[in-house]
């Protein structure tokens, strides 16, 4: 239709591509800051969530593990809940 390459890029795929790129940088520093509070935090009186969970399936807190789960999920949700809310609005804008 008479668009270059380039502008084709900038104007119609890194915005499609911007949502997921957005989610998975979430996903992925919510996984790395999950596995680094495990090595540090672990060593002292603190327990993670993960630890947490895994401590009470080993004894009979499968309802506590399960409580500690929900938190969990609605943490990691919130982040991604709000890209996903902020880049539904920008996608909008740019129509």
């Amino acid at each position: 239709m008479g668009v270059s390459p380039l502008r084709t890029l900038f104007v119609l795929v890194i915005p499609l591509m911007l949502g997921g790129i957005v989610s998975g940088r979430c996903w992925h520093g919510s996984r790395g800051v999950r596995v680094v509070s495990t090595v540090v935090l672990y060593s002292g009186p603190w327990r993670t969530l993960t630890i947490f969970m895994f401590q009470a399936l080993e004894g009979t807190g499968a309802g506590v593990a399960v409580a500690a789960a929900s938190v969990l999920i609605a943490i990691t949700l919130v982040p991604v809940l709000a890209a996903y809310r902020l880049l539904r609005r920008y996608e909008l804008s740019m129509l």
